[in-house]
């Protein structure tokens, strides 16, 4: 019998991995919530298994969101020990490079209600955790190391208010040094100060299309379901100043 391990709830086949998931050796078989065999082939999937765990109760939803051309693995938790493994994994993952050689760049972001973060968003290659503030007993020891530590550069399309919101949310969060895309766009290619994040994608990176849903950034981000949309707009708000920050080449000013 398989390990159970994840089980999202109301979201179509081809936007998340599945509900439970079974790892032997190099097979992977998702069944979903009807227990009916959807997937067996391991590179069919976008899955990180190192930051799932059994468990009794759900902890978190895995997403596959489209970024233009690029794939990004969102996972959606308010659990403090996954944000914690999500975290250490980032770190380790980039120990020996980037990390060692502090240009280790991550996109950062907020979605908040009434001025207060209610999520924290970060991505880190085709990575990106959306974590639930408001629902989140605490924050890890290790999250706050990683929004202060110098080894790693966040990079936004920055507004001091972001900052605020976060040291305003219920965990009183501090964020070190932060890369602004937008500043950079303007002085490396004359983008105009005021572009939206979907003028900048076209721009820097090509990418068209990529407006930011308002109706979907004024709903409710204190919901402990968060929707496909709401999972989609908030890992495009991290991952593409990111992507930005890698075509500016934005760690070479921070070195």
């Amino acid at each position: 019998m398989p390990e159970r391990w994840l089980a999202p709830k109301n979201i179509p086949g081809d936007q998340a991995t599945g509900a439970y998931v079974c790892n032997w050796m190099t097979t992977c078989v998702v069944i979903d919530l009807a227990k009916h065999i959807i997937a067996s082939n391991s590179a069919d999937l976008i899955f990180n298994y190192d930051l799932a765990r059994p468990v009794d109760q759900e902890i978190m939803t895995v997403y596959n969101i489209r970024c233009g051309s690029y794939n990004i693995v969102a996972t959606v938790t308010s659990d403090p020990a996954t944000a914690h493994r999500w975290v250490c994994e980032i770190i380790n993952l980039h120990r020996n490079h980037a990390y060692r050689q502090r240009c280790l760049l991550v996109g950062l972001g907020v979605q908040w209600v009434s001025r207060h973060a209610a999520t924290l968003q970060l991505c880190v290659g085709s990575n990106c955790l959306i974590f639930q503030l408001h629902h989140a007993d605490h924050c890890p020891n290790v999250l706050r190391s990683f929004l202060v530590d110098q080894n790693v550069i966040r990079v936004a399309l920055w507004d001091n208010a972001i900052g605020a919101m976060l040291w305003g949310s219920p965990h009183a969060l501090w964020v070190g040094r932060v890369g602004d895309v937008r500043r950079a766009a303007y002085a490396l290619m004359r983008c105009g100060r005021g572009a939206t994040m979907g003028q900048l994608a076209q721009e820097i990176l090509g990418i068209p299309g990529m407006q930011m849903d308002e109706a979907v950034a004024c709903s409710d981000w204190e919901d402990q379901e968060l929707t496909f949309q709401q999972v989609e707009y908030a890992c495009h708000a991290v991952a593409l100043p990111l992507l930005m920050a890698l075509e500016l080449r934005l760690w070479e000013y921070f070195l």
